[in-house]
């Protein structure tokens, strides 16, 4: 298992595994260490209930919603030093959907 003080400045993690009190690929201290927490959607965070890794920690109320960020409503990374981490929560098909609008809007 990765240990979170190994994490070098500037780093961004992608986490795709479990995200369970029970079963979990980083351990909790991870977020500890992270500047900025994301996930795909807050309300799939919620449907996890206490069972979600970040539930009932301090945490959870720092996790923003990817939308946020690509939509500008949320700065994200504000330093090249920021350490980051991505809970994806299994919402692939809406991350799809959305790069594909930004795409064609950019064409426009």
């Amino acid at each position: 298992m990765l240990d979170p003080i190994d994490l070098p400045a500037g780093v961004h993690i992608n986490h795709v595994g479990p995200k369970f009190t029970d079963a979990h690929e980083l351990p909790l201290a991870t977020a500890d260490l992270c500047d900025l927490l994301v996930t795909d959607t807050l309300a799939q965070a919620a449907d996890f209930g206490e069972r979600f890794i970040l539930a009932g920690t301090s945490h959870y109320a720092q996790l923003v919603e990817l939308s946020a960020i690509v939509g500008g409503s949320h700065p994200g990374r504000q330093s090249s030093d920021d350490r980051t981490l991505f809970y994806s929560l299994g919402l692939a098909a809406t991350e799809v959907i959305l790069a594909d609008r930004l795409l064609e809007k950019s064409r426009t």
